[in-house]
């Protein structure tokens, strides 16, 4: 079996069209359909959605959405269904997610973005982008929303209009109300700045050479706007997803890479941005620990360490028959071991040695029965482990 696109259908004529457009391809699909339960017309949209799935044998899951929120609603309700196309995208193993955004829609981001002087890094909406480690694709943003309503009038496909739209509460449906009276002329003008913006933009980014690592000397030094271009270029190289990230998240960012403590910023379940000895790198937010008993001498390969019959002094450890059953595992916060001028904690060596932060999440260390570390891999011995002749080497 083919794994299956995900489409977001709201029962409005662009998502019908568009799932009727995929349906007409033989594409494996799944209808994901969200109800905010805040209008009169909400069962009714969902009974359509249901209804297309069910003539056509397509699967459709929908998603209820609590009645009660805080904050601006359509912020909640584009936040709420984005999780759900992530959730189905998971839970069915999914290729990516369709959302049926028009022309229409498209000029309205752009407004959008012209009437509150932002200046992102992409003009209006893309057509293909990633989104939470998903491929989120739009096929429909050269088509208007009145070529839509026809397809569906073509197809005899069944539609609901969902009268909220037509609120001037919210600033997008303001801006659709304006839109509807400007001519095709100005519309064709918008979408030309469009494309010369992301042209300008694209070029301006191949101008940046982002490179693996962030060099925070050299960084420290750029004007404000030079910093947050280059940040969200660096974490686009790294594949994580921007699109929902504020400028005033990035400028938070920023205030943090120009602090110069070691300090670790989460992402994601698949990203961190670790910030030391003057570089920040994007390292997997992965949870490495490991832990492998031993109840006696033996040899053998781990993915972060060997045991072995010799190796290098630093990694070699004396052991008797009271240290057994010893157990190899990370370092971890708090660990110590007894050396001959006292007691010295772990994190201690790696500080002194400079070891990247990603490097110490899964440094290897021996701890003996007495629940003592003896050995930290490559580093030293304690000092009641110690010999010119030790009987285990454990190699990282």
């Amino acid at each position: 079996m083919n794994k299956p696109w995900i489409v977001g259908v709201s029962a409005g004529p662009d998502s019908m069209a568009l799932v009727e457009m995929l349906r007409s391809t033989k594409k494996e699909l799944v209808l994901v359909h969200v109800n905010y339960h805040q209008r009169e017309s909400a069962n009714r949209d969902q009974h359509i959605c249901e209804a297309y799935a069910h003539k056509h044998d397509i699967e459709c899951v929908v998603f209820d959405a609590p009645e009660s929120y805080e904050g601006n609603f359509q912020a909640f309700a584009r936040d709420f269904r984005m999780k759900a196309f992530l959730e189905t995208v998971k839970q069915y193993n999914g290729q990516g997610i369709y959302l049926a955004h028009h022309q229409d829609d498209q000029l309205e981001s752009i407004v959008f973005n012209l009437l509150t002087k932002r200046t992102p890094q992409h003009l209006g909406m893309k057509r293909k982008q990633n989104y939470g480690g998903s491929t989120l694709l739009r096929p429909l943003l050269s088509k208007s929303k009145q070529e839509l309503i026809e397809y569906c009038h073509q197809n005899d496909i069944e539609y609901g209009i969902d009268e909220s739209n037509e609120s001037l509460v919210y600033k997008r449906n303001q801006i659709r109300y304006v839109l509807k009276d400007m001519s095709h002329l100005d519309k064709r003008c918008l979408l030309a700045y469009q494309q010369v913006y992301n042209q300008r933009q694209k070029s301006l980014n191949c101008s940046l050479d982002v490179e693996d690592q962030l060099d925070l000397k050299k960084y420290r030094h750029w004007s404000l706007e030079r910093r947050l271009r280059v940040l969200r270029a660096f974490l686009q190289h790294h594949q994580i997803e921007v699109y929902s990230m504020s400028r005033a998240y990035f400028k938070s960012l920023d205030e943090r890479l120009l602090n110069p403590r070691t300090q670790t910023i989460i992402f994601d379940e698949s990203h961190q941005m670790v910030i030391q000895y003057d570089k920040a790198v994007i390292t997997s937010s992965k949870n490495y620990d490991f832990s492998v008993k031993f109840d006696k001498i033996y040899y053998t390969t781990h993915e972060f360490f060997s045991t072995k019959k010799s190796g290098p002094s630093t990694s070699g450890v004396s052991l008797s028959p009271s240290d057994f059953p010893i157990v190899i595992r990370n370092a971890r916060h708090g660990d110590k071991i007894a050396m001959r001028y006292g007691t010295k904690k772990v994190s201690r060596f790696f500080i002194d040695r400079k070891i990247k932060m990603e490097e110490r999440r899964v440094w290897p260390v021996v701890e003996n029965a007495q629940g003592e570390v003896i050995l930290v891999v490559g580093l030293g011995c304690d000092k009641y482990h110690y010999s010119q002749q030790p009987n285990l080497f454990v190699v990282k």
